[in-house]
């Protein structure tokens, strides 16, 4: 006992591979690239505990983890087979017993019940004498899930990091520019695409409110003006 606290914990790891089997062992690589790596993001409040139970709910997503392996470097799209599927996997993600395939609609569907999930949360896990305000938006934020078009983006890039890995063994890896593939460049520095959605205080203007006091007479911080927009109802 004494050796085994000075060493660690051994891990018999041709067992954990014959449990496993061999189609959930060669879609382990795009599993973790996808869920979240060292250059991948996780999912918000969903760590490999959770993305591994939705696995478990989900057993038909190991073909999509497996087919990205045949051919390296293949860009996935909106209207991908292997995208439908990832699609509908995060939605697992987020919610075990849904029907609802696609993110958005689920978004949607959470958004619209947060109330009451947020009910269920107990005070002590809200820290609500602290920074009530925080937790709350955080609390909402992990209820929701991820929406399509920045879903698309972080495919590709869990698609390119794996195949970076699939690749790594050749002895001259002739790899694609990460453009395109949920990266962009910035200052010489490769960052994250994350959407092509526009920012929301932009596409959505018409719902500004400024909450000035003097209606009509808006001070110069006010919001619509900032905006080119007149006040409406909503201020």
């Amino acid at each position: 006992m004494a050796l085994e606290r000075l060493l660690g914990t051994y891990y018999h790891l041709n067992k954990i591979c014959l449990d496993l089997g061999k189609q959930k062992c060669v879609a382990l690589p795009f599993y973790h690239s996808f869920t979240g790596c060292d250059t991948t993001s996780q999912f918000l409040g969903k760590a490999k505990k959770s993305t591994w139970e939705a696995w478990k709910s989900y057993p038909s997503i190991t073909h999509v983890f497996q087919a990205v392996r045949i051919n390296p470097f293949k860009k996935l799209m909106a209207t991908s087979p292997e995208f439908v599927d990832l699609e509908q996997f995060t939605c697992v993600i987020y919610n075990k017993t849904t029907s609802i395939s696609q993110v958005n609609d689920l978004r949607q569907e959470l958004f619209s019940r947060k109330p009451r999930l947020i009910e269920t949360i107990r005070p002590t896990q809200v820290y609500s004498l602290i920074i009530p305000s925080i937790v709350l938006h955080e609390c909402i934020m992990v209820l929701l899930c991820i929406l399509q078009a920045a879903l698309l983006e972080h495919s590709n890039r869990a698609l390119y990091q794996e195949s970076v890995w699939l690749t790594s063994l050749h002895s001259l890896q002739n790899l694609p520019s990460p453009e395109g593939y949920g990266w962009t460049m910035k200052s010489n520095l490769w960052t994250p695409f994350w959407t092509t959605l526009p920012e929301i205080a932009k596409a959505s203007q018409e719902l500004l409110k400024c909450g000035c006091k003097a209606v009509p007479l808006c001070s110069r911080r006010c919001k619509c003006k900032d905006a080119g927009l007149s006040c409406t109802t909503l201020c």
